[in-house]
């Protein structure tokens, strides 16, 4: 290809890398990580430093943020911009290392690759270090490359050495997942010496120099790393099966918004072509085994040690699947050489054209267009998605400030939840970080509890990590028995509920009801707080329940508020308990307390309505009662006009 060709495709590869990173770059809401990101990158280099020797996260992406967020702002285009121009740097260097290793053209396919992947899309469009710890890891890489070069042609290659180390520095500073980086280099040199025996023990001492650098440049972050990678509390399980591991790289692949159960066979597909025809690439080079072996080695350790080091430190799950992000330029370059490789990349004069040579490279094709459709599925998934957006606390800022009202609470059931919930909601009602203690003292929660619902008639919860923060949900619990549930929806990862809080003198005494649903459950009373509500007030209804046999199927309670035309005006369905106190769970005679809340809408015509109550099971049938109906009515409730 011209050198113009190819540096007009080059360019055309960066414009596509930039388009799909800033394309609905502000679309989705901050989440709980890069709130964090944003009210630390507001505060002075002082503090910054101070809370990230208390965070799992080095300080160096937030000190540059700080800075870029004084440059641009803190809106959240300008927030995730650092991210993504980190990932168009990522596919820059891809294609530098993919030259520098096998020539241009693999260099633009890996380009390429880099620029669609959708998992790097994913995490250039996070206001996070992520991207930057990947970029870092690409640039090192490159000046490793270089430097190492320069040491095969004997002509020192120092300069490429000290960057290398700063580079890793820089990396160390940013993430605790770095190491891997100069680990996977380490194999590589050892494949180098291995036939490099003139100025081995100079490459060698160089090759130690970098690393001794690079490590008192971090001396003084290093007892604040050991202190926290020994003690941060996390549940870890290793993993040590194929499955897992296509899992793995599936993501690296395809990105997190593909079902993997759909893709497998697509992505061993994948792989099979980068690293097999990567195979037979090298297997025709000059006789040099230093030079056949470290282009491949040094890709394989680059993608291998992160993901062994996921797979079997027990990282294998949800929030920490993200660590990978650094194995994925190796992979996008493994593939590029694959694609090639039945052609040649640096022959110097035009290949032949034999039945193999055909053969790989209709394959290559073929796996082209198949990873080309699933790439595009899944970045219009990434865009489009309700399924994968991230938590919205956008949205749930913006419900409470077209609900709130005077009286009303906020509680945040994770404390590091408070981020970014004011990043969006920066004044109104008061807001209560809880469960701030690990492990929770359940006896000081409780009073605080108890001091939250005496002033405020309603509250409004946001429930997220509760395996960290509250991994028993007493808060939950407490709530679910103290005040009454009336909403109760997801937000990506985050539940959104609003409970009501009558005052206390209003509760009416039990109705007696002795009322059976079904062959089993009989609901033994009722009480309501009041019978007469405005818009915007929590209808606050309690249901006794009792079983007399122990029950197979779980049974989801309806609370319906009818007009006069039998057109439902507000409900509230849950399973007994807010869901934490499921059917299936009854002993025979024990009594079941189950508060139920009914939001009445904002503009509410003021009127009589009937309030109705049933149980229906899980295929949606409902439980009929004696006479045959399926449902209870429990009277008349008045909503009265605004005061």
């Amino acid at each position: 290809m011209p050198k113009w060709a190819s540096r007009l495709t080059l360019i055309l590869v960066l414009v596509l890398a930039l388009g799909l990173r800033f394309h609905r770059l502000d679309a989705q809401s901050l989440w709980s990580d890069e709130g964090n990101s944003a009210r630390l990158a507001e505060r002075s280099l002082p503090l910054i430093t101070v809370a990230a020797a208390a965070d799992i996260h080095p300080p160096l992406y937030y000190i540059l943020l700080h800075f870029w967020a004084q440059a641009f702002g803190t809106s959240e285009l300008a927030l995730r911009a650092l991210s993504a121009l980190a990932g168009l740097a990522l596919v820059a260097l891809v294609f530098l290392i993919g030259q520098a290793l096998f020539g241009r053209g693999v260099g633009l396919i890996a380009a390429a690759l880099a620029a669609v992947n959708p998992f790097q899309v994913y995490y250039s469009q996070e206001a996070r270090m992520y991207m930057l710890v990947a970029m870092l890891g690409a640039a090192s890489t490159f000046c490793f490359v270089r430097w190492l070069k320069e040491r095969e042609t004997e002509q020192g290659g120092y300069g490429w050495a000290a960057a290398t180390a700063l580079l890793t520095a820089a990396g160390l500073y940013t993430h605790y997942a770095y190491p891997l980086i100069p680990a996977a280099q380490t194999a590589a040199v050892l494949i180098w010496l291995w036939e490099w025996r003139d100025g081995r023990a100079r490459t060698a001492l160089v090759w130690a120099g970098i690393l001794a650098v690079a490590l008192a440049l971090y001396l003084p972050w290093l007892p604040i790393a050991y202190r926290q990678l020994t003690t941060w509390p996390s549940a870890r399980l290793p993993v040590t099966s194929l499955e897992a591991a296509l899992v793995a790289l599936h993501l690296l692949v395809l990105g997190q918004t593909l079902p993997t159960e759909n893709y497998t066979f697509s992505l061993a597909l994948v792989l099979w072509l980068g690293l097999s025809l990567g195979l037979f690439q090298f297997a025709h080079r000059p006789p040099s085994v230093a030079r056949r072996l470290f282009p491949l080695a040094l890709l394989l350790a680059w993608l291998i040690v992160p993901l062994a080091f996921v797979l079997l430190a027990g990282l294998f799950q949800g929030p920490f699947l993200k660590f990978l992000l650094i194995a994925s330029p190796p992979l996008c370059l493994l593939i590029g050489a694959g694609v090639l490789s039945p052609v040649g990349h640096r022959s110097t004069s035009a290949p032949s054209l034999t039945p193999r040579r055909m053969v790989g490279g209709l394959a290559a094709l073929l796996m082209l267009a198949w990873l080309t459709y699933d790439t595009a599925t899944s970045l219009r998934n990434l865009y489009f998605d309700p399924a994968y957006a991230r938590d919205d606390y956008r949205g749930i800022a913006a419900d409470i400030r077209a609900l709130q009202r005077e009286g009303d609470g906020i509680i945040l059931n994770a404390p590091n939840q408070w981020e970014v919930f004011t990043y969006y909601y920066r004044d109104g009602v008061p807001v209560y970080p809880v469960a701030r203690d690990r492990p929770l003292d359940e006896a000081a929660e409780a009073r605080e509890l108890n001091d939250i619902l005496a002033r405020h008639r309603r509250l409004f919860a946001l429930y997220w990590g509760d395996r960290e923060s509250d991994p028993q949900r007493f808060v939950e619990r407490w709530l679910s028995t103290h005040a009454y549930p009336a909403q109760d929806v997801w937000r990506g990862n985050v539940r959104f509920v609003i409970y009501g809080v009558p005052a206390q003198p209003q509760v009416e005494n039990p109705t007696p009801l002795g009322v059976r649903f079904g062959p089993h459950i009989r609901l033994e009373s009722y009480s309501l707080a009041s019978r007469r509500l405005r818009p915007g007030d929590v209808l606050a209804l309690t249901l006794t329940w009792t079983t007399d046999a122990p029950l197979t199927d779980r049974a989801t309670v309806f609370v319906h508020l009818y007009d006069a035309s039998e057109h439902i005006l507000a409900q509230h369905d849950s399973e007994p308990g807010a869901g934490l106190q499921p059917a299936t769970t009854w002993a025979p005679g024990e009594a079941v307390r189950d508060h139920h809340g009914v939001l009445i809408p904002m503009g509410a015509t003021p009127g009589a309505y009937r309030l109705a109550i049933g149980l229906y099971r899980p295929d949606g049938s409902r439980l009929t009662l004696e006479d045959g109906t399926d449902r209870l009515f429990l009277g008349d409730i008045t909503i009265e006009g605004e005061p």
